[in-house]
């Protein structure tokens, strides 16, 4: 794994982005300037040994930007 959840709370934090722990492998992200009704999941899965944001069921331009961070 070439990231620490450290590393990936520090890039969205940057970004403006809330980020909260949920339960143990899960953390909230929520998009800067949004009331808290829009709301991603972002999930550690040891069977590729990466972090993921959960896909919601409808792909928007903030799901795409959290992508990105992630990516980066």
């Amino acid at each position: 794994m070439t990231q620490t959840i450290e590393d990936i709370i520090t890039c969205f934090r940057r970004e403006g982005w809330c980020i909260q722990k949920a339960r143990e492998s899960y953390w909230v992200l929520q998009p800067p300037g949004l009331f808290s009704y829009k709301m991603f999941l972002l999930t550690y899965n040891p069977f590729t040994n990466k972090f993921q944001i959960v896909k919601p069921p409808n792909r928007d331009r903030h799901y795409d930007m959290a992508v990105k961070i992630l990516e980066e």
